[in-house]
């Protein structure tokens, strides 16, 4: 731009010196090619060229932001609850009761009282029984056949080792000083047990009866459904065994047993006393004495 200002100025200055010398008068003396500086005093004088250089450069950047953020902010008008109206009931005033007076009824058909029957007791009779076995020697011509049926020493029966096995007993006797307790008594804990007593004996086989004698003391909490039972068996080398009694009972007294072995006769046989107990409801026991086989001819 400086550049061109500057050739601007130059064609101007020869411009005028043209101007100036077309226009110069004719008698004008002329000056000498090579004189003085009077030309160029004159051109100095008689031009003057103003030479303005105006480069405003104006550099205006206005940077303008202007975030509004607004939040608008919605307020709920507080709700008004209206109290919840009470409305009494309307009080229904009931009208007195006028009271009508009894009616008398003329007394109608007279009933009977009802007889009173006192009912009627019926006894079963008691079951005749044949007379207890006593420890007296057995009548003539018979022959006592068990050892120590009266248990009064420790001989003669086993005692077959069980959770709960028989045992020699004190506390019931009937005889003597000591019977054959087998199965549990309440002082005993219910537990699942054979409880026996044992004894091996040979039956004669030359004789006419021989029978089986015995007294028992049965006691018993359970009932049927438990399934423990109480028994007396002549069990037969050859044969079926010979149920005497297998049950549950509670007499709770000395019952006397009488039971025809004679069948038997010629055989050895396990005469067996035992009580069973299953371990849940219940207890069963049984206490014997007085046991024996006669053999009479």
């Amino acid at each position: 731009m400086q550049r061109v200002m500057t050739y601007l100025m130059i064609f101007l200055t020869i411009g005028l010196c043209g101007l100036l010398w077309m226009t110069r008068p004719a008698n004008a003396t002329p000056q000498a090619a090579y004189g003085s500086h009077s030309f160029a005093s004159t051109l100095s004088s008689s031009l003057a060229v103003t030479a303005t250089q105006a480069v405003t450069t104006t550099k205006s950047v206005t940077t303008t932001t202007a975030v509004t953020k607004t939040t608008v902010v919605t307020t709920t008008p507080p709700v008004t609850t209206t109290p919840p109206v009470t409305t009494t009931p309307p009080v229904t005033t009931t009208p007195p009761v006028t009271a009508t007076s009894p009616v008398t009824t003329t007394p109608g058909v007279t009933t009977t009282p009802p007889v009173t029957t006192t009912p009627v007791v019926t006894t079963t009779p008691p079951v005749t029984t044949t007379p207890p076995i006593t420890t007296t020697p057995p009548p003539s011509g018979c022959q006592q056949l068990v050892v120590n049926g009266n248990f009064e020493a420790r001989t003669g029966w086993r005692l077959p080792v069980t959770p709960h096995a028989g045992a020699y007993s004190t506390e019931n006797v009937f005889d003597g000083a000591t019977s054959l307790r087998v199965g549990l008594l309440d002082s005993d804990p219910n537990r699942f047990s054979f409880s026996t007593g044992y004894q091996l004996i040979r039956l004669p086989a030359n004789v006419k009866t021989i029978t089986l004698k015995a007294l028992v003391w049965r006691v018993s909490t359970s009932t049927a459904g438990d399934r423990d039972f109480q028994y007396l068996i002549a069990d037969p080398q050859h044969g079926r065994p010979r149920r005497v009694f297998l049950g549950i009972s509670n007499t709770q007294h000395w019952e006397p047993i009488v039971y025809d072995l004679t069948p038997l006769k010629g055989q050895l046989i396990r005469l067996i006393l035992g009580a069973y107990n299953n371990g849940r409801a219940g207890k069963t026991a049984m206490v014997a004495d007085a046991v024996s086989i006669e053999s009479c001819k």
